[in-house]
């Protein structure tokens, strides 16, 4: 908790006035990333590795998630390029139910403007909280 009341304090210092911000602290391993934070009016995105470092991403599609007939809120594609190697790093941010998320990352290599998936990072739990200004 603590976390997500620091990444609020420092997007509200380091960034302008957002209509809609979203932060999700991950759940994943000693090296999965930690955190990531959008905004979804302007589309921005940040996430966090295990170890404090910073990338900066872009929105690239958001949808209504429809379970069992029910809009149960909006998953996220957000595209982060060179991240360690990778051409592209791909987030998929998704409510798995009304009051649960998750994360999947996934990083491809671009060969030809083509992009292929080169390495699956994993099926994360996500802690997120939705800030409304």
């Amino acid at each position: 908790m603590r976390f997500i009341a620091i990444t609020i304090l420092l997007l509200s210092i380091a960034s302008e006035c957002f209509s809609e911000t979203v932060i999700c602290k991950i759940d994943g391993g000693f090296a999965s990333p930690k955190a990531i934070a959008f905004n979804t009016t302007s589309n921005e995105a940040t996430f966090t590795d295990s170890i404090g470092k910073e990338f900066h991403g872009k929105i690239h599609m958001s949808r209504d998630r429809i379970l069992k007939q029910e809009n149960i809120g909006r998953k996220y594609n957000i595209f982060f390029k060179n991240v360690y190697g990778s051409d592209l790093v791909e987030f998929f941010v998704f409510p798995s139910s009304k009051s649960t998320h998750r994360v999947m990352i996934a990083e491809y290599k671009v060969i030809n403007g083509e992009k292929y998936l080169d390495i699956f990072q994993g099926n994360f739990e996500a802690q997120c909280v939705e800030i409304n200004n």
